[in-house]
């Protein structure tokens, strides 16, 4: 009976049991054992879920399926992997898109789903520093979400804990963090307890905030039954300078709130405290332009054109400078960044030193008489509509049905 369920039930054919016992029954009369003792259906099934686990889970599903059958760590000892022992010693990155659809202030046109960075300390689950952006989990949300952490607490973590994402791989990433003295761990492939802490965080963040709002798209989880009156696409009311200060206050009450596997303490306490029993010396980061600098991305190709009275082009707009124009200079590709809290100037490496082209008179005036949040702002509702690549395309509703193609 054990062979017959290791080579019948036991595969990734994933026969089910009654099959499976067929199968069994088969075996049995071909050795000429009598009907009569023949094991019936019920003990061939208590025999299976006798074996039932890991290991089953993983021989019929795959590893992944069987992940969520591993043991839990019910007491700590030497071996048992920890969340730190102090404030700032492990913290984790990591991103998901948040279930809403945004639009623009103006027109209340859907701009697209926008993405949240969250960098959580994990000894203290803290919220550190957020980001909100309309683009996939990329470089540049790292980078922004780590400029957030210097702007607040002038500190980088020791350890951050990222997944195996391609912008975590980046050379640029790490060149960023080793020159500030934080080390990178990456988490194993499709084991998302190594991350829990910030996995937890998001979740949170969708239940109680996100899914009690105007425009979430909890509808397109049941696609079929969803008809106009409910599509999240013309219930939307939220645009980004709306978005980014309210998840802001949440976060705030978030750090503030009695967390249950702090004792009965805050985030915020639990910090505080660990700051005044650990009081380690740390490099305190300068947030001038040199930092800003290190931490602004690449554009895609790393290099821009310079075109003789146009400038360098980034996004479908002409960047450009005085110092772009020098005879030498024209049809040469130097190394180009952006800033994505500032869509008025753009970063090239030319004679030896970074110079910054302007955007054209109409966007560099709008964004130049706004504030920094403003700017921030603005910036990210420009990027979906001069770069429709960025953000994720959306469903769109076939005429005469209630179904989404």
């Amino acid at each position: 009976m054990e062979q017959c369920i290791k080579e019948t039930y036991e595969t990734p054919v994933e026969k089910n049991m009654t099959v499976s016992y067929g199968e069994f029954v088969r075996r049995c009369r071909g050795k000429k054992i009598p009907d009569d003792q023949i094991p019936v259906f019920s003990t061939y099934r208590n025999a299976i879920l006798a074996r039932a686990g890991q290991k089953q889970e993983e021989k019929r599903k795959g590893s992944r399926a069987a992940y969520q059958h591993e043991e839990f760590y019910w007491w700590l000892d030497e071996k048992t992997p920890p969340h730190g022992e102090r404030p700032w010693q492990i913290c984790h990155i990591d991103h998901t898109p948040l279930p809403i659809l945004l639009v623009n202030p103006k027109t209340f046109k859907v701009l697209g789903i926008p993405t949240l960075t969250l960098l959580i300390d994990a000894f203290t689950r803290l919220i550190l520093a957020f980001y909100l952006s309309f683009d996939r989990e990329s470089k540049k949300s790292l980078m922004m979400v780590l400029r957030d952490c210097a702007r607040r607490h002038g500190r980088f973590p020791e350890l951050i804990v990222v997944d195996k994402g391609p912008a975590h791989r980046s050379v640029y990433f790490d060149t960023v963090i080793a020159r500030y003295n934080c080390d990178k761990k990456v988490r194993p492939t499709a084991k998302p307890r190594f991350g829990s802490p910030v996995e937890r965080v998001l979740f949170t963040t969708q239940t109680q905030f996100i899914f009690n709002l105007m425009g979430n798209t909890k509808p397109w989880m049941d696609r079929r039954k969803m008809t106009k009156t409910v599509n999240p696409k013309n219930l939307a009311v939220w645009s980004y300078g709306l978005m980014y200060p309210r998840l802001g206050e949440y976060f705030h009450g978030y750090n503030n709130r009695e967390h249950p596997a702090l004792d009965g303490l805050s985030p915020q306490e639990a910090y505080d405290l660990g700051l005044k029993q650990y009081d380690l010396p740390y490099e305190e980061i300068i947030y001038d332009r040199n930092f800003l600098i290190e931490t602004m991305p690449e554009t895609k190709r790393g290099k821009g054109e310079i075109v003789r009275n146009r400038g360098i082009k980034y996004h479908y707009v002409f960047y450009n400078s005085p110092r772009f124009q020098q005879a030498k200079l024209i049809g040469t590709s130097p190394e180009t960044r952006f800033d994505p809290y500032d869509a008025s100037t753009i970063l090239a490496y030319v004679n030896g030193r970074w110079e910054e082209g302007y955007a054209p008179p109409s966007l560099y005036n709008m964004l130049k008489k706004c504030s920094e949040r403003d700017v921030k702002q603005m910036t990210e509702e420009l990027r979906p509509r001069t770069s429709p690549r960025t953000w994720q395309k959306l469903p769109r509703m076939r005429k005469g049905r209630s179904s989404v193609s």
